[in-house]
């Protein structure tokens, strides 16, 4: 169980998030939204034990967010590479291999060999398209219990971002906890059991199958009624 209670966050000047309380259990897929500049990203930092909160509390499965041992349960995609662009596939997986001791390269060797990526390949010399799943691949390839994906379809083409939401509903653990912050809402909505908004810097979450059962909408429905109010 992922559980956040009264998160509060701020920059130089800029008030962030505040008031934030959140919930997730094993098996959710959850759906993270709002405007550019909400503060994803710096939820999913947080929830990655990569920034901490100016205050409350993060906790999963009763490990509260201060000990270096959380980390090796979460598996992270960010907007960051960790490796120099003339860094070969391969060699990036031993790398990973090294950091993570939850590391199953013989998973990511698979999910590379289902999309046809050549692991001799150089990371700057590839698609965004390829490098997202080399990346992703990373992700799916960690035994985990808290996976989190900030824009993984963002600059990709269809194509790339089906097979992609393939790998990630059909290589996850059932019993993991599943956070993609993304835009794309349309076509992917009933994959998610929960979508959580960020707006006027706290979070709003509603149980998506529920939200459609009542109201009869899709999830971008709900998400242009919230913004433009």
């Amino acid at each position: 169980m992922l559980v956040g209670n009264n998160i509060a966050k701020s920059y130089p000047n800029k008030l962030v998030l505040q008031n934030v309380d959140l919930e997730a259990k094993p098996g959710d897929m959850i759906v993270l939204t709002g405007e550019n500049g909400s503060g994803k990203t710096t939820l999913l930092d947080m929830l990655a034990s990569l920034k901490k909160p100016d205050s409350g509390t993060l906790e999963l499965d009763n490990e509260v967010f201060t000990t270096n041992d959380i980390r090796q349960q979460i598996a992270y995609l960010n907007n960051e590479l960790y490796a120099k662009k003339s860094t070969t596939i391969e060699d990036y997986m031993k790398q990973h291999g090294l950091l993570f001791e939850n590391m199953e390269l013989d998973k990511w060797d698979r999910l590379l060999a289902g999309w046809r990526i050549n692991k001799r390949l150089k990371l700057g010399g590839l698609s965004t398209g390829m490098l997202m799943k080399v990346k992703i691949g990373s992700v799916l390839a960690r035994k985990a219990k808290l996976y989190l994906y900030d824009e993984p379809f963002a600059s990709i083409d269809i194509m790339a971002r089906s097979e992609v939401m393939k790998a990630i509903i059909s290589e996850t653990n059932p019993d993991a906890i599943t956070i993609i912050s993304s835009h794309h809402l349309e076509g992917t909505e009933k994959l998610y059991s929960k979508l959580w908004l960020i707006k006027d810097n706290t979070l709003k979450t509603i149980e998506t199958e529920s939200y459609r059962e009542e109201t009869g909408n899709a999830l971008i429905d709900f998400y242009k009624e919230e913004m433009n109010k």
